[in-house]
């Protein structure tokens, strides 16, 4: 695999992973930047 290939196989496990996060605990990430905690469902 070339390096360009690669990079973008690594930036989709990357933003794969943020939206799990995003849509599993949004507290977690909110908090971490400065962000009140939410009670609702959406963001």
């Amino acid at each position: 695999m070339t390096r360009a290939g690669r990079s973008i196989q690594v930036f989709g496990i990357y933003l794969a992973a943020l939206g799990l996060v995003l849509f599993l605990a949004p507290n977690i990430l909110l908090t971490t930047f400065g962000f009140e905690p939410t009670q609702e469902p959406w963001i």
